[in-house]
């Protein structure tokens, strides 16, 4: 009997796609044993590869239809950039889908320019005006991950034209982390009907709130470029901004809300001035639609993996999902930063951290044949 192979890879950030991922492994494991039955599903949880994670999750069911458009929108580092965004047609609802990564995302920003002092989130904000205005979109489907931003969600809703902002000194083209400081207020415009009619669902992987050791400075500042010695000034600057957000609209609860923290308090943003915004796992939502926990349990292996195995892979991310729904599924990392070992297959630790990022298609198919050997070959 034919073994059958599940492929249930997230994205390897800096390195490849999720499907990228899912086809290199494919291609590795038929040129060995050309036998094996093999099913792709490349996961996303709101970041990198959500628009194709989406299309493929409801690609499937009777009545629905997935479409892409394009925009002119500008980048993280203020450039314009043709960025794609999906539409979802179900059920009688126009639903827009958007990758925040593919509109604003840090992959976009060469490592010695991240910093969110120079960062924006202009074009998903453009992104979500020109749905609301132009595709006569009212509902939208968000994921916020892979952000370049720590801004609580200002230079995205600076885009939308519905609230007036004050900066002192002039108001920007684009507001970047280094405008914080110079806001003085936020109010609402005659031209804010889109807060009223457009109802967003974002799609996110961490309950973090916007302020504290837990939140958007702290946890995801680092990552985004922050010095250690610049962590303390951005959550100043980030707790002055969330009493301008609570002002909008007199919400009290934005910055402590799960979810408010993640990508850099864009959730608390938009939840600060939109009527109608829900946080859901975006790993939960796609696995809900693809039945997931019933097809899985057809495959006699599970590979699963993204680019850093660690903490906060407990959190919501697409390999925690799976580790739900199988036991002891195969796992492949860029970097292992967790105790855990058993059918932990890490690429830093076996051939080098750099090597791994700047070969990744040829660590990958040197580890699947590994895996190969130790864990299908025997069976």
């Amino acid at each position: 009997m034919n073994k059958r192979v599940l492929l249930a890879f997230t994205t390897f950030k800096d390195s490849m796609s999720a499907v990228e991922v899912c086809n290199v492994v494919e291609g590795k494991l038929l040129e060995i044993d050309s036998s094996l039955k093999i099913t792709k599903i490349p996961l996303s949880d709101g970041g990198e590869g959500f628009l194709h994670t989406v299309e493929n999750a409801f690609c499937g069911i009777e009545g629905s239809q997935f479409r892409y458009g394009r925009l002119e929108a500008i980048d993280p580092l203020g450039n314009m950039r043709n960025a794609e965004y999906g539409i979802l047609e179900m059920n009688g609802d126009s639903i827009g889908v958007i990758e925040m990564a593919a509109m604003s995302g840090i992959e976009f920003v060469p490592f010695e320019n991240r910093h969110p002092n120079f960062t924006t989130s202009h074009g998903t904000g453009q992104a979500i005006l020109h749905l609301y205005s132009h595709e006569n979109i009212r509902k939208i489907l968000l994921g916020i991950g892979g952000s370049a931003t720590v801004d609580a969600g200002i230079s995205l809703l600076y885009a939308l034209n519905c609230l007036e902002f004050e900066f002192e000194g002039g108001n920007p083209e684009f507001v970047t982390g280094k405008d914080l400081r110079r806001l003085k207020q936020i109010l609402l415009s005659e031209n804010s009907e889109i807060l009223q009619e457009l109802e967003i669902t974002i799609a996110c992987d961490v309950n973090n709130p916007l302020l504290g050791p837990r939140g958007a400075t702290y946890v995801f500042g680092p990552q985004k470029g922050l010095k250690q010695d610049e962590l303390e000034y951005y959550e100043e600057t980030i707790k002055i901004i969330s009493e301008k957000l609570k002002e909008i609209k007199n919400k009290d609860d934005i910055d402590v809300f799960p979810g408010s923290g993640a990508a850099g308090g864009i959730a608390a943003g938009l939840k600060s001035c939109f009527n109608k915004v829900k946080i859901e796992k975006g790993i939960d939502m796609i696995a809900e639609t693809l039945r997931l926990n019933e097809i899985i349990q057809d495959f006699d292996y599970v590979f699963t993996g993204e680019g850093r195995y660690d903490q906060q892979t407990a959190g919501g991310k697409p390999v925690s999902k799976i580790k739900e729904l199988v036991t002891n599924p195969i796992i492949i990392c860029g970097m292992n930063s967790s105790e855990e070992t058993f059918r932990v297959y890490d690429l830093a630790s076996r051939f080098g951290k750099e090597h791994s990022m700047k070969n990744t298609k040829q660590c990958l198919e040197l580890i699947t044949q590994e895996i190969y050997e130790n864990e299908i070959r025997p069976y």
